[in-house]
């Protein structure tokens, strides 16, 4: 059974959000011979295709998802990536097109370093027209949420705010996650 946290008004963390037969299943979609349905899309981040089964996912939570945020919502894409040592997910905003973004931990456990960070400074949101080059964004601009095991970080696009990773994955570490999409 999940529980759900409300960070701020557009932001959640769900605990336990999947069993642990769904985050094996959904790992071994794409990581177990002979699918290995990861490609190199970035810099040290593997990435799938949008495979159906996790576009299908990606509808089976559009209710629950719905609920947690207060709005109806349809599923946009579903997708899992595995950032490598070094990959950096850099400060960025969404498309417009995207109301509610999910990233579903699959890593085993724990890891401090690969949270991921929200900035919430208003001046900095609306300082830049560029999506991926934000002013300088500092820690305490941003809220951080913990990158859990079998959790689910829900982020509303809604005011459009600048998201991702303040820092490179550490070396000797993988950020493993599931990411859902959805429209309004």
């Amino acid at each position: 059974m999940s529980s759900t946290t409300i960070i701020n008004d557009q932001l959640w963390q769900s605990f336990f959000f999947i069993d642990i037969e769904q985050h094996t299943s959904i790992r071994n979609l794409y990581r177990v011979a002979p699918n290995n349905l990861l490609k190199m899309q970035y810099d040290n981040r593997l990435q799938t295709d949008c495979l159906p089964e996790l576009n299908s996912l990606c509808a089976d939570f559009a209710p629950l998802i719905s609920e947690i945020v207060g709005e109806s919502l349809k599923p946009q894409v579903g997708w899992a990536c595995v950032d490598l040592p070094d990959a950096h997910i850099k400060m960025h905003r969404l498309h417009p097109d995207i109301h509610v973004q999910v990233q579903i931990p699959l890593t085993l456990h724990l890891t401090e370093e690969i949270g991921y960070s929200y900035c919430t400074n208003v001046e900095v949101n609306n300082g830049s027209t560029d999506d991926h080059n934000p002013i300088s964004i500092d820690t305490d601009d941003c809220v951080h949420v913990k990158h859990m095991p079998r959790s689910a970080i829900i982020y509303k696009n809604s005011p459009r705010t600048f998201n991702g990773m303040l820092k490179p994955i550490p070396l000797d570490t993988v950020r493993e996650t599931l990411w859902l999409n959805y429209t309004s």
